[in-house]
């Protein structure tokens, strides 16, 4: 601490050493030591790979990175020969090509220059490359396999490059078709540090994405209130990374305004304050991930919202199964395998639907009117054909379903605010099977072979 050795100003607590010049190739290995007047002494020396006080004299770290892994492949990616096995991959995040040729692999801490990467092997710049763990020892498939219970592996330089460590990761146990891989990408400019983390999405030979958060239910007490009652909105997120914040933002006429939620467990809940007869409330989520992500629900908020009309209570009318790609299953009054979608009553009185909507477009909720007179009895079901064609008359929607996935609404009327009573937004669909909540009425959706068009999904 005498301000000579890099260490700032004599007398400022920062300590400072130099280390004296060495021939290229040479390991210089050091630890700090601090001892205090009381002989009490401390060691600092973290040990490599997880940071390490060593370097060699005259190598430069290439920009090679181990990005991600997958220890149990049971049907994410083959090889040329048809087998599933465990992998490695390699990226280049420099912006010139670099040749692998000499450099080695090791999944054993004690030995270097266990398989040799053959010469010619190059990735180009900012690209990626796999190696196969199988220990088949030929071209890119190394001599050992990894360890589903968790191991060590490392990559080394060349011998011209002294075999020195460029890389290693240890992991733990893995979990079937679950890859362990770093979030984002490695850089050598962007300053941001890379983490690990568990990807139930592998992206062998692309970049890694980490899932951001979801919201798999949102709910709220009471659904409908009345005057004078607050609201309680619970929300349960799951995130790859750990979830760092929930923020509800709700709208009662003057602009959104953040209610921060706060966390139990999986869940997220905050309450909104009681609101007066007829304010309509407005609102939409948001999580956002220790690693920055961010997810907002509904996804096209706050274009798309949930919102409730204080005092009043719609009919407890649900979307409970829909046909998104009917081949076979059943015709409409002119004979036509139509798109269907089926509404269920689960109050105990009839429910009249005149005035309220229907939409495939969460944007567009007042998209198509149920006709006067439409009325599903207590416990009842209604089936309304997505075939586009009003021309038939009755319950044929103007738009069709997409069997590759979109959204269905169905939406209070005019005079209540057009408050969404049900969305849904759903993914891919097989013919002749439907999706639809089981039992009826309940949150939880499945695949229906066969289909139960105007009956119990039981």
């Amino acid at each position: 601490d005498d301000g000579a050795h890099g260490d700032g100003a004599a007398g400022d607590n920062i300590y400072g050493a130099s280390i004296p010049p060495q021939p290229d190739g040479t390991w210089v290995e050091y630890y700090v030591e601090a001892e205090d007047d009381a002989g009490m002494v401390s060691v600092d020396r973290p040990g490599w790979p997880q940071g390490d006080y060593r370097y060699i004299v005259g190598w430069e770290r290439p920009p090679l990175y181990i990005n991600e892994l997958m220890a149990l492949n049971t049907h994410t990616l083959e090889d040329e020969d048809g087998d599933q096995d465990d992998w490695i991959e390699v990226y280049n995040a420099g912006t010139v090509d670099v040749d692998l040729g000499g450099m080695y692999f090791s999944n054993n801490v004690g030995l270097t220059a266990q398989y040799m990467i053959p010469y010619g092997t190059t990735i180009p710049a900012g690209s990626y490359l796999i190696l196969w763990a199988d220990g088949d020892n030929e071209g890119n498939h190394l001599d050992f396999k990894l360890a589903g219970v968790g191991e060590y592996v490392g990559l080394f330089d060349s011998q011209a490059g002294y075999y020195a460590p460029i890389d290693a990761v240890y992991f733990d146990p893995q979990t079937p078709d679950v890859s362990w891989g770093r979030f984002p990408d490695p850089s050598t400019d962007s300053g941001q540090e890379s983490e690990w983390y568990a990807m139930d999405t592998p992206t062998p030979g692309a970049a890694n994405r980490l899932h951001p958060p979801r919201f798999s239910q949102v709910t709220r007490t009471p659904a409908w209130p009345g005057a004078g009652e607050s609201v309680t909105v619970t929300a349960v997120v799951t995130a790859a990374a750990p979830v760092a914040s929930v923020t509800l933002w709700y709208d009662v006429g003057s602009g959104f305004q953040a209610a921060p939620m706060a966390q139990s467990g999986a869940s997220w809940q905050t309450i909104l304050p009681a609101q007066l007869e007829t304010t309509l409330v407005s609102y939409y989520l948001e999580a956002v991930d220790g690693v920055g992500q961010g997810t907002l629900d509904p996804a096209d908020a706050p274009l798309v919202v949930h919102c409730y009309l204080v005092g009043y209570t719609p009919p407890a009318v649900t979307v409970n199964e829909f046909l998104a790609a009917n081949e076979s299953v059943n015709q409409d009054g002119a004979g036509e395998y139509d798109d269907w979608l089926e509404l269920y009553n689960g109050g105990d009185v009839a429910a009249t639907l005149d005035g309220m909507y229907l939409t495939d477009d969460l944007s567009q909720p007042n998209k198509w009117q149920f006709p006067p007179g439409t009325i599903i009895p207590p416990g009842g079901y209604l089936l309304v054909w997505c075939d586009g064609d009003t021309l038939q008359g009755g319950l044929h929607a103007n738009f069709k379903l997409d069997r590759d996935g979109e959204e269905i609404g169905l939406f209070g009327d005019d005079a209540h605010g057009n408050v969404p009573l049900d969305m849904i937004l759903f993914g891919p669909q097989q013919g002749d099977v439907s999706y639809g909540r089981r039992p009826d009425g309940a949150d939880a959706w499945e695949f229906l072979d066969p289909p139960t068009p105007g009956a119990s999904n039981e």
